[in-house]
């Protein structure tokens, strides 16, 4: 996509540069000459031929403008290309001239080889200003599709992560609760089935995920399965463990990642309580 508009601009850009010097040379045509359409013909027949042999070098473009080369190979190659651009515009336009009658008074003066020498000396500024434009338009290209290659790669990286969140779930996830279930069925029954139920209701939400390939689930959703965590590691942690929830907004209108607050909950129990000997509060 981004080449497609890349071409419709530069040949955008192209004809409106090549207008724009068809245009100044009618300027002049206009202050020298009588009348309206003998300089609006020899602006055109002037413009052509340098626009015609610019549209062919134009098209093979990228293959004159390699970010590889070294600066002398894109030198030498551009004295060449600009020479070969100067002499065949010039020709053209001296054989179109000669047809038409088409010459300005100025040329009209000039022997055939001082016109072609004029002609030719001209072509060279008009290349140079046209390879000016060519690299320009190559650089807004080539920093576009770095642009598009970058936001490829971070959508890439954020499904990966993604998946790893939820392939990282469940083995966390089944070690602790496990350990804390096994110490809970005989201390205590009825918060064994609590924790049970939470246990249920935490892997079927995982299943649900990892099934249906979910990359983010609704806010509220995931604050229960947050709470439901939370529930558990208490039974472990005990009053070493304390947790405040605010929530200010309505969980139900907003969406985010699968298990990423699970996870964020995780590693503040994981790295900021558990290593402390009095335990610590985490505020969600």
């Amino acid at each position: 996509m981004i080449q497609d508009a890349n071409s419709r601009s530069f040949w955008t850009g192209f004809v409106g540069g090549w207008a724009a010097y068809c245009g100044l040379l009618l300027t002049f045509e206009l202050g020298a000459q009588p009348g309206v359409l003998r300089p609006v013909l020899m602006a055109v027949v002037n413009t052509l031929p340098h626009a015609t042999v610019a549209a062919i070098i134009a098209l093979y473009r990228r293959r004159l403008l390699r970010p590889e080369w070294s600066t002398a190979r894109t030198l030498g190659v551009h004295a060449v290309v600009g020479l070969a651009y100067a002499v065949t515009a010039s020709a053209l336009l001296i054989v179109v001239t000669e047809a038409t009658g088409l010459r300005t008074g100025e040329m009209a003066d000039l022997t055939p080889w001082m016109q072609f020498f004029m002609i030719t000396l001209s072509g060279l500024v008009l290349y140079v200003i046209f390879i000016g434009f060519l690299m320009w338009s190559e650089s807004v290209r080539r920093v576009q599709e770095s642009y598009e290659a970058a936001a490829r790669e971070a959508v890439l990286r954020a499904e990966a992560e993604a998946r790893a969140l939820r392939a990282q779930f469940n083995p966390h996830f089944v070690f602790n609760t496990l350990h804390s279930l096994m110490l809970l069925v005989r201390a205590d029954p009825a918060a064994a089935e609590r924790a049970i139920e939470d246990v249920a209701t935490l892997i079927r939400f995982a299943s649900i995920v990892q099934r249906r390939d979910l990359d983010t689930v609704p806010l509220a959703k995931e604050l229960e399965v947050a709470r439901r965590y939370v529930d558990l590691e208490q039974l472990r942690l005990e009053e070493r463990l304390r947790v405040e929830w605010r929530i200010d907004l309505d969980p139900a209108r907003f969406s985010i990642p699968a298990f990423s607050l699970q996870t964020l909950v995780e590693n503040a129990i994981k790295h900021g309580i558990e290593p402390q000997v009095g335990g610590g509060s985490v505020v969600v």
